[in-house]
């Protein structure tokens, strides 16, 4: 039995789960038990669709973005090709990370230890020195197009960057469904990004900030300034794993919806 299921095999957590009107937070241990943390990082997120960049953030080819899912360190690349490809942010060769910050890197990745340098599309393209004192010469049965980086599932939607670590998350069109259901009618190609909202680090845990984006119980009292609609006209948006708060707007107001959407 895993950790997570011997710490949580408790009375708070059946209680979450327990039928009624009156529905039930979870324990603490999940927002503040390492093991449920340990858990998540190992089951939920790789076996997911995680959204983890905004393609406007790399417009240009050979930008890279180092990013973590869980514990996974990922690398977003856009090629020559005007693609958003993601891998295993790590060399072939000895495992060392190859981009620490968001840079371009130019037509080539290279590895800071041993020079390993792979094409953006992630072929191994040159192992300087490998087989001995010919800067070219390769070990005898060594192939290069076995030893490219490893690939990560991506897609990008518009300008919003998924990946999923295991591979076995269920098809993008399938988990993006209900989001453009959501929003028929938008027409998002005539979208431009006019501003960047950034809240920084936030010392909490994830969930936190998702179950704030997602009950519309605080917006009469924290955004009193901000907006005008009272809680009764605001409700909750779920079509499976997507979730969020919204309230419709009339015709006076610049489109039909008001939403925020996350994924879980």
């Amino acid at each position: 039995m895993s950790l997570i299921a011997t710490d949580l095999a408790s009375a708070s957590l059946e209680a979450f789960n327990e039928p009624g009107e009156v529905k039930r937070g979870l324990p603490p241990e999940a927002y503040t038990g390492e093991a449920f943390w340990a858990e998540e990082k190992a089951r939920l997120f790789p076996n997911n669709w995680v959204l983890v960049g905004f393609a406007h953030e790399m417009a240009n080819a050979g930008d890279a973005m180092p990013v973590n899912v869980g514990d996974s360190p990922v690398l977003l690349v856009r090629n020559r090709d005007n693609q958003i490809n993601a891998f295993h942010n790590v060399c072939r060769h000895r495992c060392l990370k190859l981009v620490d910050e968001p840079m371009n890197v130019g037509r080539m990745l290279k590895c800071p230890y041993h020079a390993w340098a792979y094409g953006l599309d992630g072929e191994l393209r040159t192992t300087p020195y490998f087989g001995g004192d010919d800067p070219k010469s390769v070990p005898e049965g060594f192939d290069a197009k076995e030893h490219g980086l490893t690939p990560v599932r991506c897609e990008v939607w518009y300008d919003w960057i998924f990946v999923n670590i295991s591979g076995d998350a269920q098809p993008f069109e399938d988990f993006i469904a209900p989001v453009k259901n959501r929003l028929q009618g938008m027409d998002f190609d005539q979208a431009k990004l006019v501003g960047v909202i950034d809240l920084g680090v936030v010392d909490t845990n994830w969930k936190f900030l998702m179950e704030n984006f997602i009950e519309p119980y605080h917006v009469q009292f924290v955004h009193a300034s901000t907006t005008d609609q009272p809680l009764v006209d605001h409700y909750i948006v779920d079509d499976g794993h997507c979730q969020g708060s919204a309230v419709d707007l009339d015709d006076s107001d610049e489109g039909a919806m008001a939403a925020a959407i996350l994924w879980r």
